[in-house]
């Protein structure tokens, strides 16, 4: 089993998602179209004793320094100072064996980042949330089953 696994993502996939959004009682669809708001890798981590994963996003462009936010003890997100952007999540997942229990509980943190009133960013965690869905599973293989290769491209 590995206690380290990188995936680049395919950023091409990313681009021009769009999102609809009310603006002033007139539906609007907005689209990021800022390529540092775009994932462009997940470098992920496992502490098996203690059954907690740690999801790092990569992006284009410099780190900056990050803020922590808590959703109970089991997902913390590190998020962009100024950008706002998720540059991490730590979970620790009901059951640190099950792929669906790992990925549901980042999904559940995304999702209450994206509630958070102080945290705007929705497209950026939109795609990470995005990211998540289509290389969740090649991320946890390498993790759990010591899939071999230390990178692999994402495949749409």
């Amino acid at each position: 089993m590995r206690n380290q696994a990188v995936v680049v993502l395919d950023r091409e996939e990313f681009k021009n998602q769009s999102t609809d959004i009310q603006v002033g009682g007139t539906k609007v669809t907005a689209s990021s179209s800022s390529p540092y708001d775009i994932p462009e890798a997940v470098q992920s981590y496992r502490n098996e004793q203690k059954g907690i994963y740690t999801f790092e996003v990569k992006y284009i462009g410099p780190d900056e320094p990050t803020d922590t936010v808590s959703f109970g003890k089991d997902i913390e997100i590190r998020a962009g100072r100024n950008s706002k952007r998720i540059y991490a999540i730590t979970v620790h997942p009901a059951d640190p064996h099950s792929k669906t229990s790992v990925l549901n509980t980042i999904r559940v943190g995304v999702s209450q980042l994206q509630a958070h009133d102080g945290f705007p960013r929705k497209d950026n965690y939109r795609m990470v949330d995005n990211a998540f869905l289509k290389v969740g599973d090649r991320v946890l293989d390498m993790l759990m089953f010591g899939e071999t290769g230390p990178i692999r491209k994402a495949a749409g």
